[in-house]
């Protein structure tokens, strides 16, 4: 959509990608959406799709969470945060946690407006994620073209 990327892995099938991002979408068409509630429609219906492969029709992922930063935010103070912890296969749907989680207002190990322990590492990898696949991309290309003009 504009402006919108959505995907996944290991997914059921590319209805769970439709389905996530048209449940944003209408969720966003809302004057008072916040970010996160369309993040978390999108999960739900992804999850209605059959969410990831690995998993059972009823757990439909192991993992779930929101994460929401504004460019103005810190790595130890972000907009919001909230994770459920990783169910086993069997377990209970972590989406459906989630849910819960979100409408009772709750925080987990990272709180809505900072996380506990300092700062997330793997949050400031987030934005650097598309220049680190092109510069991978780019070495994997010189190399196979580098392989190429040598002939046995």
């Amino acid at each position: 959509g504009p402006s919108i990327s959505a995907q996944g892995n290991i997914l059921v099938g590319p209805a769970v990608v439709g389905a996530a991002l048209e449940a944003f979408e209408e969720v966003m068409k809302q004057p008072d959406a916040a970010l996160s509630d369309g993040l978390l429609a999108a999960l739900e219906a992804g999850a209605r799709e059959g969410g990831d492969k690995r998993c059972s029709e009823e757990q439909t992922a192991l993992t779930a969470f929101v994460a929401v930063a504004r460019s103005s935010d810190q790595g130890d103070s972000l907009s919001r945060w909230l994770t459920v912890p990783a169910q086993r296969a069997g377990e209970q749907n972590p989406v459906t946690l989630l849910r819960q989680a979100y409408d009772r207002g709750d925080s987990s190990p990272v709180e809505a407006n900072g996380i506990r322990g300092g700062w997330n590492p793997a949050l400031w990898m987030l934005p650097a994620l598309p220049l680190i696949l092109a510069a991978v991309a780019i070495v994997f290309w010189i190399a196979m073209r580098r392989g190429r003009r040598k002939s046995p």
